[in-house]
Parts: structure tokens; C-alpha cells; sequence
């Protein structure tokens, strides 16, 4: 006598179990086999709502495996992106910055200033720094406190005839020049430059040192003018042209390329300096 085992009537069927035995039994007026009965229960049927996706991250969840929290929570699209926040994370993203923090630069306008031409040419009388004049001795007069910038548009030879002049010949009494040293150069780099101007202030220097002379004496450095002649600015040592402003006999922006509609065919630099280097 076989058993079999009891179940609830009203759950599935176990899967294996069948009330027929396993043999192909023949009904008893018909030839054809007898087929089971099918049961309604599938295993492969589950519940949606029961479906783990643990497995799954949580921004990369489909539709179907969203479950709404409570309070209105956020749902996610196949992106990984909140329904409502999408936008929120494409300008998180854009705002995303490497680096240091960008520091802010103040704003320069571009200004226009009218400048008197002084005998119909482009001549600028500038102030020297303040750092600069702390470290001299003569703060007062004007040839120390400022430097004179002349745009020439001729030809040197015409120099004199278009109204061109040097500062020596503007001072109360007008200066005689008794010696013109003139120092050329291309790109030599800033040792050598102070080496040979540091040998002509010291010859300046000797020269203020001959008392018994009726030329020079104590006052003779005022007869002296020392021309740096430079082969353009856009060739000249960096670090020269460095070591000539922090005499005060440069500065940076005031040159100008046109005046009018003349080309600019040399920038004039005048400037009595107290410094050497």
C-alpha cells in the first residue's frame, strides 16, 4: 500500500508530486494515454513587488524595480538621474572646478587721456615711483622727481628743425653739455651693462673731484650726459631694460608707436638718476 504525503488544500502541489503514478496508464475504454491534468500553479510565476534587486545599484534601478518612499521621494530614470533633479546634476557637473580658486581681477577700462603737444610733438613729463625717489637724496627738484618722455617722428637729422629738444636746455640757467658719452648696444645682458655704466658714473664721479678745474668741479656731473642708444625695445635684454628703469630712466607704457598719422621713429628716455648699480 503506497502513502502519500498530506498537504493544505488549498496550497499548490508540490513540484514532483503527482496523483498519477509515474507509469503511462491506458483509460479503461479508450486506447489513448492518459494525460494528466495540468496544474494551475507555475514555479517560474513570481510577484513582482517581491523582486530583489539587491544586486542592483540604487541610481541604476529601472522602472519596474522602484518602489515610492514615503514623503515623495525621488524617483530615478534609466540614467541614474532623478526625475527632478536632472538638471540639478548636469549643472552640478559643469560647476565641478580643478585647481585654485580663481582669484578675482579687477577690471581696467581702457581710458583716453588729451595731452598738450608741446611745439606741435608728443613730449610727456612723468613722475617716477615713489619707492625709487625714497632711496635718493634729492627728493625736490623736478629733473629727480620726473621723467621726460619725447616721441620722435623725424629723421635725427631734422631733429633740431621739427622742434625737438633735450631737457638740458630747459633748466634755469640752460646747461652746457661738455661731454656727450654715448653707450650703444643689442641685447648684451644686464652684467655687462652695469659693469661699463658703473665705470662712467665712477669717471663722472673723478670729474666732480677736480676742484682746481675752471670746467669741472662740484657741479660738474651737469655737464655730463650719458646717451644709451639701444637697437629697438623689442630686441633689448629684458632684464637690462629692468635694470634701466630702476634707475628712472624707463618706464614701462609710456611709449607710443603713432602720433597722428606719423610713425614713431625713436622713444627719448630723460632722467637724472642718484642710483647706480
Amino acid at each position: 500500500m503506497s502513502q502519500h504525503p498530506i498537504h493544505h488544500p488549498l496550497s499548490p502541489p508540490p513540484v514532483g508530486f503527482s496523483p498519477i503514478p509515474p507509469q503511462q496508464n491506458l483509460h479503461p475504454q479508450s486506447s489513448a494515454p492518459y494525460l494528466r491534468p495540468q496544474s494551475s500553479y507555475n514555479i517560474d510565476e513570481h510577484d513582482e513587488q517581491d523582486e530583489d534587486t539587491g544586486d542592483i545599484p540604487l541610481l541604476r534601478r529601472d522602472a519596474s524595480s522602484h518602489v515610492n518612499m514615503p514623503g515623495g521621494g525621488v524617483s530615478f530614470n534609466d540614467d541614474g538621474a532623478g526625475a527632478g533633479g536632472a538638471n540639478d546634476d548636469a549643472r552640478s557637473e559643469v560647476n565641478i572646478r580643478y585647481g585654485r580658486i580663481p582669484q578675482r581681477v579687477p577690471r581696467r577700462y581702457k581710458t583716453i587721456k588729451k595731452v598738450e603737444l608741446f611745439h606741435g610733438n608728443f613730449v610727456l613729463d612723468n613722475a617716477v615711483p615713489k619707492k625709487l625717489l625714497d632711496m635718493c637724496a634729492n627728493r625736490t627738484e623736478r629733473e629727480f622727481t620726473h621723467m621726460r618722455y619725447s616721441a620722435a617722428t623725424c629723421d635725427p637729422n631734422d631733429f633740431k628743425e621739427s622742434g625737438f629738444t633735450l631737457r638740458q636746455v630747459h633748466y634755469d640757467p640752460p646747461r652746457r653739455t661738455e661731454l656727450f658719452i654715448v653707450m650703444t648696444m643689442y641685447n648684451e645682458d644686464e652684467e655687462l651693462f652695469c659693469r661699463t655704466m658703473h665705470g662712467v658714473i665712477k669717471n663722472v664721479a673723478h670729474l666732480c673731484k677736480r676742484e682746481r678745474s675752471k670746467t669741472w668741479g662740484k657741479d660738474g656731473w651737469k655737464k655730463v650726459v650719458v646717451c644709451i642708444v639701444s637697437d629697438g625695445r623689442g630686441k633689448i635684454n629684458s632684464r637690462t631694460l629692468s635694470v634701466i628703469a630702476a634707475m628712472g630712466a624707463y618706464q614701462e607704457g609710456v611709449a607710443k608707436t603713432k602720433i597722428g598719422k606719423q610713425d614713431v621713429t625713436a622713444h627719448i628716455y630723460e632722467y637724472t638718476t642718484q642710483s647706480a648699480f
